[in-house]
């Protein structure tokens, strides 16, 4: 040891015996109670033994574990228009007959759950509602440009046979399949 460490610890002792008692430095009694954990844990369990009995029970009624439920499969056929670019409209609208036609067999189709005609003005109207945020759209667009058309719910695997059976009718322009569509729209939002 040096001198000052020396120095000090003699201070040190000699504060020391002035003191007649020690403090005394006990710590506050801790408070701790299992109330809350236990509540926490209690919960806890609840919500994994209730996901556990739905699953459980889904995935042996359905054999599908929380699967969403399946989109209906669209299919929507366009008609004719004095604009159209299809040859085989020959820049004509489709007459009442043709569409009848169309209906007729459309609805026929085996695979075919229902179908609903949308007139220009009504396809007009929900243009105008999908795309109210667009201003650029609604102004380049005016009521008879979007064709009317038939819109069927198909049995999925089923539009490639609509295709065929409905494309060289007379008073179709063309036929879209609205769930493909759709789903690169989801697919192109996720990326």
């Amino acid at each position: 040891m040096n001198s000052t460490e020396e120095r000090l610890r003699d201070a040190l002792h000699g504060v020391a015996r002035t003191i007649d008692a020690p403090p005394s430095f006990t710590a506050p009694a801790r408070r701790f109670s299992l109330t809350r954990p236990l509540a926490a844990a209690i919960a806890v369990a609840a919500v994994v033994s209730g996901a556990v009995s739905l699953i459980d029970e889904r995935s042996s009624t359905t054999g599908q574990v929380f699967a969403p439920p399946a989109e209906p499969h669209r299919v929507a056929v366009y008609l004719c228009t004095g604009n159209s670019a299809n040859e085989r409209c020959k820049g004509r609208d489709s007459t009442e007959r043709q569409r009848q036609a169309i209906f007729d067999k459309l609805s026929s189709l085996p695979q075919v759950k229902n179908v609903t005609y949308e007139s220009k003005r009504a396809a007009y109207e929900r243009f105008r509602q999908l795309f109210s945020d667009k201003p650029g759209f609604l102004a380049a667009t005016k009521e008879g440009d979007i064709p009317d058309s038939f819109r069927a719910e198909v049995e999925p695997g089923a539009i490639p046979e609509i295709k065929d059976t409905l494309t060289d009718l007379s008073g179709v322009d063309r036929i879209v399949d609205e769930t493909a569509i759709r789903e690169a729209a989801r697919d192109a939002s996720r990326n």
